[in-house]
């Protein structure tokens, strides 16, 4: 991480879990017909959606790698890992790892407050 030299910088972590999506949602239109798949940028922009409701939106994607295929309705969680703004996303569906991701964003997360 870019920021992670910086040790007034805070860490942060987050985990979030989904359902998963219908497979009646638009985005499976026509991706693809017959074995339906959740397009990349919808995982994205879920972990977006995520992010800006904790006041830190994404300002850029330094690298995005999928490795597995994520079919509709099946549950998954985002996992969220930085250090100051610079942060680190794991898509997981069980045990297996469906993409990963480093990112900038608009301002740090806090660190999440003990239960």
């Amino acid at each position: 991480m870019s920021e992670a030299a910086n040790t007034d910088a805070e860490s942060w972590s987050r985990l979030w879990r989904h359902p998963g999506l219908s497979r009646a949602a638009a985005c499976f239109d026509g991706h693809f017909p017959g074995a339906p798949l959740t397009p990349g940028a919808v995982l994205l922009a879920h972990a977006g959606r995520l992010l800006r409701a904790e006041g830190a939106p994404i300002l850029e994607v330094a690298r995005m790698k999928f490795l597995a295929p994520l079919a509709p309705e099946c549950p998954f969680e985002i996992e969220a890992q930085g250090q100051g703004i610079a942060a680190e996303l794991t898509w997981r569906s069980d045990t297996e790892i469906l993409a990963k991701a480093k990112l900038r964003l608009a301002a740090p997360l806090k660190a999440a407050a003990a239960v």
